[in-house]
């Protein structure tokens, strides 16, 4: 396991032959509805969840490093994201 700067993650690669990061952990602040991730990910692949439930997010066509939650989570919630690294092309 790999300490990230906002949460412990696992990088695993798959057969589609990205890197993925599992269990990067954040603690919401009841504030905000917008949180960011330690990497920039491929559109489409980011699985968010709120203390164990998955939750809907805006995970739009281009690579990203923030996601935005319909509801803001309320303070203290464990927010857990699961995405594919976005590789820099050569």
């Amino acid at each position: 396991m790999t300490q990230g700067r906002i949460g412990s993650y696992i990088f695993i690669d798959n057969s589609s032959g990205s890197p993925q990061t599992y269990n990067e952990i954040q603690i919401a602040d009841g504030i905000s509805n917008t949180y960011y991730l330690a990497n920039s990910a491929l559109p489409g692949s980011i699985r968010a969840h709120v203390n164990g439930i998955r939750h809907p997010i805006s995970d739009d066509t281009s690579a990203t490093d923030t996601v935005t939650f319909s509801d803001v989570p309320a303070s203290g919630d464990v927010l857990m994201f699961d995405y594919e690294l976005e590789l820099a092309s050569s």
